[in-house]
């Protein structure tokens, strides 16, 4: 019986040590409007001293590659909130990639069938997979999962619409990585907040 055909295997230590950090992957961006943006929300993001505490905490790294790119709206929105938490602490270590610079990356970790940004991947300090995040909150992702299911996207937008609203200091956001830094630095965190870490 013929093997299916697989992707070839990644060298994520080596895409991670090459990949620039955020002022750097910054200034490649096309969109100055919105890369101002998001160094404004990096310093205005606040997380609170419970999750200060735990990021200050982390006793092994935690690696998290960021496929993002500056013309995107959710990227705008939740970007600054992983690298406002990696300022916090050196034991995580954020770095970015483009389709620009990496065109076959985010066809590994598809967004119902979709290229969609920004895709997080969690990594332990050996550079093993341990979680994905994005491109939205899961509660926002669920909505869109029924515009799909119903065909019919102009509610499931709405309703994304409507969950950010309510969560204007990203809080939701914050936990649901803040999950996945531990489970990638190897601490056990009491619950999972947010569902899966993949999909």
């Amino acid at each position: 019986m013929p093997k299916p055909n697989l992707l070839p295997p990644v060298n994520w230590r080596a895409l991670f040590d090459a990949a620039p950090e955020f002022d750097a992957w910054l200034a490649q961006g096309e969109k100055a409007e919105n890369q101002e943006k998001m160094r404004h929300l990096r310093g205005e993001t606040t997380l609170g001293d419970t999750v200060e505490d735990a990021l200050k905490s982390l006793e092994e790294a935690a690696h998290v590659l960021a496929m993002a790119e500056d013309w995107c709206g959710d990227v705008v929105r939740h970007v600054p909130v992983l690298q406002r938490m990696a300022d916090a602490s050196p034991m995580l270590r954020v770095r970015y990639v483009s389709r620009k610079t990496s065109p076959d990356l985010l066809l590994r970790f598809l967004t119902n069938g979709t290229e969609s940004v920004p895709k997080f991947g969690f990594f332990s300090k050996d550079f093993a997979l341990c979680g994905l995040w994005g491109p939205m909150p899961e509660a926002c992702c669920d909505a869109i999962r029924v515009g799909r299911a119903r065909q019919d996207p102009k509610p499931a937008r709405q309703r994304v619409r409507e969950l950010y609203d309510a969560d204007p200091d990203r809080e939701i956001v914050i936990n649901e990585l803040l999950h996945r830094v531990l489970i990638a630095s190897g601490a056990a965190p009491d619950s999972d907040p947010a569902g899966p870490t993949d999909r």
